[in-house]
């Protein structure tokens, strides 16, 4: 229910399934990720999932916006840095880049061009040889994504409402 209360704030009716979890998981194992950055952190699923399949990392940031969601997440991760700030602005707060970047925010909600800057600022964000992963619902964004991350990859999870997942390595860095 809590979901449904947040719904024009995280965009979410409910939390991530399992399965996609998994696929994202999946894609995240790479060899050498010391930094993580996760926007849309919210209750913690990705995070968790994350967090035990990648633990030797050094740096994990993680925005969330819902003030209660955010401190939820820092009782339950000590080691993780939780800001609790608009996601949209990262640039402004952040000047690290990071071997693995993680996206479940509602891009939707965002107007095209605040949706451009901030596929910019993410690419800019990407370390070399480093990977970003989009988590998305919304079926008219693919069209978007795949002009601002050319070479990415997009695939559709059996789940009800569909979910997207993007993967885009970055290797000019």
């Amino acid at each position: 229910m809590s979901y449904i209360l947040k719904i024009f704030k995280t965009g979410a009716i409910s939390k991530s399934p399992k399965s996609v979890i998994n696929k994202l998981v999946l894609k995240a194992k790479h060899n050498t990720i010391n930094t993580i950055l996760e926007f849309g952190a919210g209750k913690g699923e990705i995070t968790e999932a994350i967090f035990s399949s990648i633990p030797n990392f050094t740096t994990y940031d993680a925005f969330e916006l819902d003030k209660t969601s955010a401190h939820h997440l820092s009782l339950k991760f000590k080691n993780i840095n939780i800001i609790n700030k608009n996601a949209l602005h990262f640039a402004e707060l952040i000047n690290n880049k990071y071997d693995l970047i993680i996206c479940s925010l509602p891009l939707s909600f965002f107007s095209d061009a605040e949706r451009e800057k901030f596929y910019a600022d993410l690419r800019n964000h990407l370390d070399k040889d480093g990977i970003l992963i989009i988590l998305f619902t919304a079926f008219w964004l693919k069209k978007q994504l795949r002009i601002s991350f050319k070479n990415a990859e997009i695939n559709k999870a059996s789940n009800i409402p569909p979910y997207y997942i993007l993967t885009y390595k970055n290797a000019n860095a």
